[in-house]
C-alpha cells in the first residue's frame, strides 16, 4: 500500500512539472508570434529563427515584456543575431541587432550577468557584443575581404 501511495505522489508530481513546462513553452511561442511583424519588416525568414525567450522581470526594460534573444537568416542570405523586447498585443517595443553573428548564442551568460548587474538583458547582450568586437578587432582588421 505504501508503494502505491509513493507511486501516486511521484506520478502527480511529474505530471505537475510537465504541465508547467508545457505552459511556458506555449507562452514562448506566443511571444514569437508577437515578433512576426518585426521579422517580416526586417526581412528575416521566421522559419530560420532560433531563439530563447525570457520573461523574468529582472531582465526586462519594459514591464510585462519578454526578451527574445536569437538568430535567423535574412532574405538576402545574411545571418543575424538579435535581441527583442516583446509585449503581448503590442509587438516588439525594442529591438537591437547583435554583431558579430552568433553572439546571441551566449544568452545564458548574458542573463546571469544581467541579473548580477541589475541591468536589462538587451543592454548586457549589446555590451557583450561590443566587448567581443573590441577584443577581436585586430583579427577583423587583418582579414582582407577581397582575398
Amino acid at each position: 500500500m505504501v508503494e502505491f501511495i509513493i507511486g501516486t505522489i511521484l506520478v502527480v508530481t511529474l505530471w505537475f512539472f510537465l504541465a508547467i513546462r508545457k505552459k511556458k513553452s506555449i507562452r514562448a511561442f506566443n511571444y514569437l508570434a508577437q515578433a512576426e511583424g518585426w521579422f517580416v519588416q526586417e526581412g528575416i525568414k521566421s522559419a530560420s529563427v532560433h531563439f530563447t525567450a525570457y520573461d523574468d522581470a529582472e531582465l526586462l526594460k519594459h514591464p510585462g515584456a519578454a526578451v527574445i534573444v536569437g538568430t535567423g537568416d535574412r532574405s538576402d542570405g545574411a545571418l543575424v543575431s538579435f535581441a527583442l523586447e516583446v509585449v503581448a498585443n503590442a509587438g516588439v517595443v525594442e529591438a537591437v541587432y547583435l554583431e558579430p553573428y552568433g553572439i546571441a548564442t551566449d544568452h545564458r551568460t548574458g542573463s546571469k550577468n544581467a541579473k548580477l548587474k541589475g541591468a536589462p538583458l538587451i543592454e548586457v547582450m549589446q555590451e557583450m557584443a561590443r566587448e567581443h568586437r573590441e577584443k577581436y578587432k585586430h583579427i577583423n582588421q587583418s582579414v582582407d575581404p577581397n582575398s
